[in-house]
């Protein structure tokens, strides 16, 4: 439609028929009634046009409405103005309506593949089909990475459209895919679909009212995952919605993400699967996307399942057998889909010998050194448990994977537990320093200093946090925030709190007390740095070396320091470290991270002596 003009206004009354745009909205005009007084203004009845308001009828005096503009440019004016079709060609259409409405109600005939500009393949028409053949649309397509799942998906929304089972479609996906999902959806089927986001719905209410939902003011939108668990944007959706609205279509892109995230008996729900158990069950059409359905616990699939089709699957109940899934799962491979046509190129792998090579080769010679270090590994984790060895072997794993892609990715990692040795010799410089050379302070588990230390270092430079049996250490803030954040409140561990300074002691204590990943065998990993003089920095570090932070430490901590949630008494919670500038800002690189559990919280690592 085009925009009215903001200084032009009709001289002249609408007349029955005509568009008018009154109220940001468009009306069709049914009445109009003149004035007894000449000088007054016709009072006009209107019927709304719009999607959002169809129907909606409105009584207005023309004359005072500050927006009104006649839509000329959809004036009936010229309706049947050249008489009427002759009968072959009104035949025509006629059984054209005939055919179409006996495409609606026969399963077996398709009309969307030849409403899209594109070549469609012929395994693309399997999830079309299952879709037909259900009374209610919950389907999922689980089909490989490029055999085209936004098309399938596009080709069973543009045939409920045409079959009139559908008026309404929501496409929620991740918000790196939803500017792909539209300009598909558009090119390749001519299906018009808002984003709605902050910017959609401050628009809408800027033109429309505050009052206005913006879910009502479209028919077709795509939202991204992270909205629907916003209360903002979910609670209109349940509005628009209601306990069920007739011929809605949810079309809900890398499901998996909605499955819960572990494999007890129920799984841990996250707040994605609330929001797709409370949402999808108010659609009476359920398409579900996703390349990697089931993520290997049997309980978090049937979940999933749960919240496609309800009726059928339960969470709890293990699926058994592909025969439950045949109705409403289409599953193929690559490799499935290249027996039946080409187009799919085999992917062949060829080994490639290297000979000739010195014994000094740096490969060879690096090679060995690591293998020399995995063996040390596995040797001091053969009565450790199961989970305790695959956590310590992810660090051989990814050293292991950097050499065979190049000496330049090897040492790029390697650089990172350079890194953690050299935070520990900034760390000691007030303390013994190098005196600590070579001396063997005993640790809590009879280990000496440095072949603890090394070991610490170890496993924050390589696999990230992680205690003695493989899981992920307490979160510190939490433990912090639990103890008052280091003033005062009770330890339902130890009785009285302590004060500030053996709070922080503790907790460092803990972060320092090695795991029992790694013992001599680090120093494989210190020859390949070529760094083994740092082995002293460890010693300084660990064991009875170790510094306790003091009151004076956390009132003016150290720039490298961060002691307390943030960071100083007065709040302002910012490193003042100037090493990082605009020159090597870019040369920053995430050496691990950890995921927090739902609900109310503020994780702040604490960081002491180059140990986070």
């Amino acid at each position: 439609m085009t925009t009215p003009p903001a200084t032009t206004l009709p001289e002249r009354a609408p007349h029955v028929g005509e568009l008018v745009h009154v109220r940001s909205r468009r009306w069709l005009v049914e009445e109009v009634v003149d004035p007894a007084d000449p000088a007054g203004s016709p009072r006009v009845r209107l019927a709304c046009a719009d999607d959002d308001a169809a129907g909606q009828s409105l009584e207005v005096f023309w004359n005072y409405e500050p927006d009104r503009w006649i839509v000329a440019a959809e004036d009936w004016a010229d309706l049947a103005s050249r008489g009427f079709d002759p009968p072959r060609r009104f035949a025509a259409f006629f059984h054209t309506l005939r055919w179409h409405c006996t495409t609606a109600t026969d399963p077996h005939l398709f009309q969307s593949p030849f409403r899209a500009g594109i070549r469609i393949d012929a395994y693309q028409m399997e999830p079309l089909r299952k879709a037909l053949r259900l009374p209610r649309v919950n389907l999922f397509i689980a089909d490989d990475t490029g055999l085209g799942k936004t098309i399938e998906a596009g080709l069973i929304a543009r045939e409920l459209l045409l079959r009139r089972k559908v008026n309404a479609i929501v496409v929620a996906a991740p918000p790196s895919v939803l500017e792909q999902w539209k300009s598909e959806l558009e090119e390749r089927f001519g299906l018009v679909f808002e984003l709605l986001d902050r910017a959609y719905f401050s628009r809408m209410r800027r033109e429309r009212g505050f009052g206005v939902n913006p879910w009502r003011t479209h028919s077709r939108f795509l939202v991204s995952h992270n909205l629907l668990v916003d209360p903002a944007y979910a609670d209109p959706l349940r509005e628009w919605l209601g306990p069920m609205r007739p011929g809605s279509l949810l079309i809900l892109d890398e499901a998996h993400h909605a499955a819960p995230s572990s494999g007890g008996r129920y799984g841990i729900e996250t707040k994605l699967t609330r929001a797709v158990r409370d949402l999808g069950g108010r659609f009476e059409h359920r398409l579900f996307l996703s390349a990697t359905p089931h993520n290997g616990h049997s309980n978090s699939f049937s979940t999933l399942l749960e919240l496609l089709d309800p009726y059928r699957f339960t969470r709890g109940v293990k699926v058994r057998g592909r025969r439950e899934l045949d109705d409403v799962m289409v599953r193929r491979l690559k490799e499935d889909v290249r027996q039946l046509q080409d187009g799919f190129p085999r992917r062949v792998i060829e080994r490639i010998e290297i000979a000739g090579l010195p014994d000094d080769a740096p490969e060879l010679v690096l090679s060995r050194l690591l293998d020399e270090y995995r063996e040390a590994r596995e040797q001091r984790h053969r009565d450790a448990s199961g989970r305790a060895r695959a956590a310590a072997g992810l660090l051989v794993v990814g050293l292991q994977q950097r050499l065979l892609s190049s000496i330049e990715a090897f040492a790029r990692s390697l650089t990172v537990h350079r890194s953690g040795v050299e935070r520990q010799w900034r760390a000691s410089a007030g303390g013994d320093g190098p005196a600590a050379v070579g001396r063997d302070a005993a640790d809590a588990d009879g280990r000496s200093a440095p072949d603890a230390a090394a070991e610490s270092v170890a496993e924050v430079g390589g696999r990230g946090p992680s205690d003695a049996d493989g899981e992920p250490p307490p979160n510190a803030t939490a433990d912090h925030g639990r103890r008052g954040g280091g003033r005062g409140g009770a330890d339902a561990d130890s009785g009285p709190a302590p004060d500030a300074a053996a709070v922080v002691r503790r907790r460092e204590t803990r972060m320092q007390t090695p795991s029992r990943a790694t013992r001599p065998a680090f120093a494989i990993a210190i020859g390949i740095l070529g760094c083994t003089p740092w082995l002293a920095v460890l010693s300084a570090q660990s064991g009875d070396a170790f510094v306790p932070v003091t009151d004076a430490m956390l009132q003016d901590p150290a720039p490298e320091d961060w002691l307390t949630w943030r960071r100083t008494p007065d709040g302002w919670g910012y490193s003042p470290l100037d090493e990082i500038d605009v020159d090597n800002v870019g040369d920053l690189r995430m050496v691990w991270s950890r995921g927090l559990t739902d609900g109310l919280q503020s994780g702040t690592p604490l960081a002491y002596g180059g140990v986070l």
